[in-house]
């Protein structure tokens, strides 16, 4: 039988709601991991573009996919982490080149396939990241910060979504050299102008300023690249139909920024009283806890605590 169409049995065997159809999938899959790891990785991106493919083998896809390059056991996570590594490099340069192709091809697909996201987009785009952290760093896969601002410019809101949600896990990851420090200033370009962009829902907001606040700790800012970054924080946070989940992610960005070169905010600490009052008198208390830490931040930076 067809490899791809084991996987494709297994997965739907795997995803299936009866215990013993779902113990049997498991275990076909792991025998098929060990079996055949490269091209199993491999069917397991091509799952991810399969027309027609129910979203629970999509999702189950998504998430072997992960499992199978990031460890998932905190108390063995950094050295099973390594072993990952160490199998993931050592498979052939083609394969791994086809699985990269189609997991970007994959946040394209699901950008054309409907207008709410499906629930494996996460997973996918932490994959993504994870491959980078694994590559880049041993100058492997350059091209993909560049094509990852590419997607920024699309018109698409669901693939600025996913591509920010890369950019997130990959600069979360905090794995040095990943993104150089020129590129890390085209990439908070392109979220700067996300942020900006009123056309866009507010979950691509959102995800902007969760990537955002990962980006900040890797810059080393000139002036008006910080300003730009505040303008950008404060008039997201200021607008009218900014959910209380917009603003607390912006008011943590504020923080991270004060605590990295609080002069910076001295323009703005008008608009930030005004949104710091407005969030006081609302109900919101994770939101009300991220605007008192701003000014604690910003007070313990000035006294030089």
């Amino acid at each position: 039988m067809d490899e791809s169409i084991d996987v494709s049995d297994a997965l739907a065997h795997a995803s299936h709601p009866d215990n013993n159809i779902r113990s049997i999938g498991e275990d076909m899959l792991k025998r098929l991991q060990n079996l055949d790891l490269p091209n199993f990785l491999l069917y397991l991106s091509s799952e991810l573009l399969r027309e027609g493919i129910p979203e629970e083998s999509r999702a189950l896809a998504a998430i072997t996919l992960k499992n199978s390059l990031d460890s998932k056991d905190p108390a063995l996570k950094d050295a099973h982490k390594d072993l990952l590594c160490i199998k993931w490099l050592s498979l052939d340069p083609s394969i791994r080149s086809e699985i990269k192709n189609k997991l970007l091809m994959t946040l394209e697909f699901d950008s054309r396939q409907s207008h709410s996201r499906h629930p494996s987009s996460k997973v996918i785009a932490k994959v993504i990241a994870r491959v980078a952290c694994m590559e880049i760093p041993r100058n492997q896969w350059l091209d993909l910060v560049g094509k990852l601002v590419d997607n920024m410019a699309s018109s698409s809101s669901s693939l600025k979504q996913a591509t920010l949600e890369v950019l997130q896990y990959i600069f979360e990851a905090k794995i040095p050299k990943v993104v150089k420090g020129d590129q890390v200033d085209v990439v908070m370009g392109s979220v700067i102008s996300a942020l900006n962009n009123q056309m866009l829902d507010s979950q691509v907001h959102l995800t902007a300023l969760k990537a955002l606040l990962n980006i900040l700790e890797f810059t080393k800012f000139e002036d008006h690249a910080w300003r730009n970054s505040v303008v950008a924080v404060c008039e997201v946070a200021g607008r009218i139909n900014s959910g209380a989940e917009i603003k607390e992610a912006a008011f943590e960005c504020l923080v991270a920024i004060a605590h990295t070169c609080h002069t910076i905010l001295e323009p703005y600490k008008e608009i930030m009283m005004s949104l710091t009052s407005q969030a006081l008198e609302g109900d919101v208390e994770s939101l009300k806890f991220q605007c008192i830490k701003l000014w604690i931040t910003v007070f313990q930076e000035e006294i030089g605590w």
